[in-house]
């Protein structure tokens, strides 16, 4: 089994969160939730619209590749495209940040609310 860390953003409407809580409880092994935090955006084209965000923690017996797949699934079965995107407006935002001891999309790392969110699940 690999232990696994996910990050969860919209900035639509914190049930889009919820929505993908719902559809990793189907494909991956004790999934446990953080509460969905409100932040202010990060970039130019996403001002004025208020994000919303999760860490998931959950196991699996996929490799990386295969839970990275696993996610853009999900992401276009919750409606996120690359117009909507384009547009400023994210539907839902997902991302792979532990997969065992791999640390990836180091720069989320460095944001409050990530290293926030992740407290619970990070071992010393």
């Amino acid at each position: 089994m690999h232990d696994i860390l996910i990050a969860l953003g919209s900035n639509v409407h914190s049930d889009n969160i919820m929505f993908v809580e719902s559809c990793l409880v189907q494909d991956f092994y004790e999934v446990q939730s953080t509460a969905i935090v409100a932040t202010d955006p990060i970039g130019a084209e996403f001002q004025g619209k208020l994000f919303y965000n999760a860490v998931v923690s959950c196991l699996t017996n996929l490799d990386k590749d295969d839970v990275i797949n696993c996610l853009k699934h999900i992401e276009h079965i919750a409606g996120n495209t690359k117009q909507k995107r384009k547009e400023g407006i994210v539907v839902i935002d997902i991302d792979l940040l532990k997969f065992d001891n791999e640390i990836l999309h180091e720069k989320d790392w460095q944001r409050q609310y990530i290293k926030e969110l992740t407290k619970p699940f990070i071992i010393d």
